[in-house]
């Protein structure tokens, strides 16, 4: 199960959990992309919202964290639109 808002805030502080809106997929809906965390607060996932052909949004689970140590040491923004490697794509770790 998978917290956002105040009681996720108050397990790993205030600006940790970062949500992003933006079109993403290019069809003028607002998306959605979201970094939560479990409510037992010892993992944290990654998701994206993204816009349907039927007008509903449907989630997608981008990442799995098993740990939350890399908060301490990344951050996220988002980023302008355009065609990016992923970090897997750029050799960091077999796909």
């Amino acid at each position: 199960m998978w917290a956002y808002g105040s009681k996720a805030h108050s397990i790993i502080g205030v600006g940790i959990i970062v949500l992003a809106i933006a079109d993403f997929n290019g069809d003028s809906v607002a998306d959605y992309a979201g970094l939560f965390v479990s409510v037992d607060g010892k993992k944290a996932a990654l998701f994206a919202f993204v816009s349907s052909e039927k007008g509903i949004l449907v989630a997608h689970q981008l990442e799995n964290f098993e740990s939350l140590d890399w908060l301490k040491v990344y951050s996220t923004a988002l980023a302008t639109p355009g065609i990016y490697k992923t970090a897997c794509g750029k050799g960091y770790f077999e796909c």
